[in-house]
């Protein structure tokens, strides 16, 4: 049976939608990263307001995280995939056919060799 990897179905736009997915996530990762730093190089600011900042920041990065996971599951749903493998069910319905056809020409000739009759 033919099994579908989730990459061998990203082509073309879908391919190049992710990879601007991925490039924004990615910016958006830095961003916030570097809005982390400046919130520990700031001496002037009271730790209550360090510690409401950081969990403001920590927030947006969870954020982010939880979209890229939505856009990859909505992804894998619309390309039928589960567990990270699609099955090809054209390839399974003519492997089904074609076994059954052997089963009928067995039949017509005079039965399956092995099997009681």
């Amino acid at each position: 049976m033919t099994v579908i990897r989730l990459d061998d179905e990203e082509s073309g736009n879908a391919k190049a939608a992710l990879d601007l997915a991925d490039e924004q996530v990615m910016e958006m990762l830095a961003a916030l990263t570097r809005a982390k730093d400046r919130i520990f190089a700031e001496e002037d600011v009271s730790d209550a307001e360090v510690r409401q900042r950081l969990a403001s920041v920590q927030k947006s990065i969870q954020h982010v995280f939880d979209e890229r996971k939505r856009f990859d599951e909505l992804r894998k749903k619309h390309a039928g995939i589960v567990h990270d493998y699609a099955i090809d069910f054209d390839w399974a319905r003519d492997e089904i056919g074609r076994r059954l056809d052997r089963l009928r020409v067995a039949k017509d000739a005079g039965g399956v060799p092995g099997e009681p009759v």
